[in-house]
Parts: C-alpha cells; sequence; structure tokens
C-alpha cells in the first residue's frame, strides 16, 4: 500500500486562505467521500489539537492562529480499498498583519459629564501603554484641549454647542504602530442645563460691621463680557433669614457696595439676570466708646 500524500497551498499569513490538496498513486475513486480536519500547534509542532468546525478541504487562517502552526488531516478510502489517514507538512508560523485599532467614546455628551475612552485592537493591548489626546471642532477644525491627555475626560463650559474626540497611538502586542487612531466624534456638547447657561457665583467680600462697606462680587464660568450689564439689589432680613425684604436707601455704589446701617441683621445681595444670591452676613453693631 502506498500512502497518499497531503499538500497545502496558500500562503501562511493572516487573513489569507489555505488550501489541502490530496494525491494516491493507488488512485481516489471518483466521487469517492474526504474527511478534513484541521489542527493547530502552539508549541512548534510538540502537539496538535483540532481546530473547531475547520473540517473542509479549505482554512481560512484567523487573528487566532497567528504565531502558530497548521496542518490538514485527510481521512478517505483509495482505489485499492485501503483505507488512509494522511498528515500534511505542517505550515511556518502564521504570520500576522497588522489588524487597525479602533477608538471608542463612552460616556453622555453633556457639560459636566466624564467621557471614556476605549480601545479594542486584535493583536492585544495586555500591558501596552497608550497616550490620549481630546480634541474639539472649532470653527470646521480640530483642536486639542489643553491638558486633556488621560484615558477620561470631563466635559467643561468651553465645549458646550462643540463636538469632541480621543485619538489614541500606542504599540500593540504583535508589534504594530497605531498612531493617532481616532474615534468618532460626539454629538454636540449639550449644556449643564436646558438652557445652555452655567449658574453665575456671587459672593460678599468685607467686614459684616456697622459703619463698614460690603462689595459683591461675581464670577460666570460661560464668562462675563467686557461692559455687560449687571443689576444688582441688596436686601435684608431681621429674623435670621427667614424672610428678606429689598435695602431701599442708597448704598455707597450703586452697583457694587452698600454700607451696613444699625438696622440690619442679615445682609445679602442679589445680582445679575439670573437672580443669583449670595451667602447671607450676620453683621454686628458695635458703639464707640462713650456713645
Amino acid at each position: 500500500m502506498a500512502a497518499g500524500v497531503v499538500s497545502l497551498s496558500g500562503t501562511p499569513t493572516q487573513n489569507q486562505t489555505l488550501a489541502a490538496n490530496v494525491t494516491d498513486v493507488d488512485g481516489i475513486p471518483a466521487g469517492a467521500p474526504i474527511a478534513y480536519q484541521w489542527q493547530q500547534s502552539t508549541n512548534n509542532g510538540v502537539t496538535w489539537t483540532d481546530i473547531a468546525g475547520a473540517a473542509t478541504g479549505s482554512l481560512s487562517l484567523q487573528q487566532a492562529y497567528v504565531g502558530r502552526l497548521v496542518r490538514a488531516v485527510v481521512s478517505y478510502t483509495d482505489a485499492a480499498g485501503n483505507a488512509e489517514q494522511d498528515f500534511s507538512p505542517a505550515t511556518a508560523s502564521v504570520g500576522n498583519v497588522n489588524d487597525v485599532g479602533i477608538a471608542t467614546i463612552a460616556g453622555t455628551p453633556v457639560q459636566g459629564q466624564t467621557l471614556t475612552a476605549g480601545v479594542t485592537d486584535l493583536d492585544g493591548l495586555a500591558n501596552v501603554a497608550i497616550t490620549y489626546r481630546w480634541q474639539q471642532l472649532i470653527n470646521g477644525n480640530w483642536s486639542n484641549i489643553a491638558n486633556a491627555t488621560a484615558a477620561t475626560y470631563t466635559l467643561q463650559a468651553a465645549q458646550v454647542g462643540r463636538q469632541v474626540r480621543v485619538r489614541v497611538t500606542y504599540t500593540d502586542q504583535l508589534g504594530g504602530t497605531e498612531s493617532n487612531r481616532t474615534s468618532s466624534a460626539t454629538p454636540s456638547i449639550v449644556a449643564i442645563n436646558p438652557a445652555g447657561n452655567d449658574v453665575g457665583i456671587v459672593s460678599l467680600s468685607g467686614a459684616p460691621t456697622q459703619n463698614q462697606v460690603l462689595a459683591v462680587n461675581v464670577t460666570d464660568v460661560d464668562g462675563l463680557p467686557s461692559g455687560t450689564p449687571i443689576g444688582y439689589q441688596w436686601q435684608q432680613s431681621s429674623d435670621g433669614g427667614v424672610t428678606w425684604s429689598d435695602e431701599s436707601h442708597p448704598p455707597l455704589d450703586a452697583r457694587t457696595q452698600v454700607a451696613i446701617d444699625r438696622n440690619a441683621s442679615l445682609l445679602h445681595a442679589v445680582g445679575g439676570f439670573d437672580g443669583l444670591f449670595t451667602a447671607p452676613l450676620r453683621t454686628e453693631h458695635r458703639r464707640a466708646a462713650g456713645h
């Protein structure tokens, strides 16, 4: 009995297809059934295991076979009635083709929310160092967001109305260089409230003592354009802040300051178009010696 010969055609590289070919000097009857089983080895051919579902005359080489040896096992009955089980030579180690890494963004595109960059790569990311660069779209051009180089980014007021994306750079486990793989852009970032307005902050400076002057200060992360008109109304409370009434006498500065008189026990200011309130200040009344 002469053994059959199994040979392989094709290139042992990821995404390529191998085909098993059988010849037998005893002949193979026309239409005779031939069974195929592809095998792989992870230890340079010392041991072999069947590849699940790989039971046809060809095998498409996927990422899972990279770095492994592959062979085909063929079973049939030749024209002389001999049962044959023949093995092809093993391939060389299946070569890798660099798989493009994919960057994604998870999170809600709303001011104050945190976005998280994700990276997937079929070539592996175990113990891989990844650099991140968050960008925003301004007037049709993508520009880097200052200091946004971590895997996460918390959306600020500056991004409201703009789209955001992330770019990642790294070298994968199989040595493939992935440079500036870019995520899809988010929708336009929405303000933290439906009106698209960040609440301003009104604070008071000065000593809450009779005959002293308090000044009101306004800050707003959305910005205060130069010359923006700001309306002020000082109020006082005589019952510990339960109720408030407008301060009617003219302050030292009609816009930003008020002089404390002997009748107020709590003072605060209402400022801006948002109707923002300062924290109240408890006033102290002191008489000079001899009065």
